[in-house]
């Protein structure tokens, strides 16, 4: 199955690639704009998918004090970057504490998640193994 090259938009988004040979963002205004929308009002949490491929997925999260993405199983290595704000990020039993500029990595295997310990911008870049390319 192949993976789509752009989102389909939505009320509060315009369609727009997800995959192109070089790519370039401006985190602060993707971070303004996730703060503006309906999403981060009602929940306290808001995401963007900025970049995806068949092995990796660029997605930029907003989250207010105690909320909280992960708690799955993490398929490939990942890496956390603070871009504002202060979190938790955990991963099994282990945990460390992150902020402004900090970035952790987490190993494939086992339960991950990151908490806002302030109001926090987060840059995830999460793997998958080359055996789960195509889904």
């Amino acid at each position: 199955m192949s993976q789509p090259d752009s989102t389909s938009g939505s009320d509060d988004r315009e369609s727009r690639q997800l995959r192109d040979p070089l790519m370039k963002f401006d985190l602060g205004r993707e971070i303004d704009r996730l703060t503006g929308e309906r999403k981060w009002a009602d929940d306290g949490k808001n995401s963007i998918l900025l970049a995806k491929d068949a092995r990796l997925r660029v997605l930029l999260t907003v989250m207010r004090a105690g909320e909280r993405v992960g708690d799955d199983d993490a398929e490939g290595p990942m890496t956390i970057q603070v871009l504002v704000g202060r979190v938790v990020a955990r991963h099994q039993a282990a945990s460390v504490d992150l902020g402004n500029g900090e970035l952790a990595t987490i190993a494939a295997g086992g339960s991950w998640s990151v908490e806002a310990a302030a109001d926090s911008a987060v840059l995830l870049t999460i793997t998958w193994p080359p055996s789960d390319a195509g889904a």
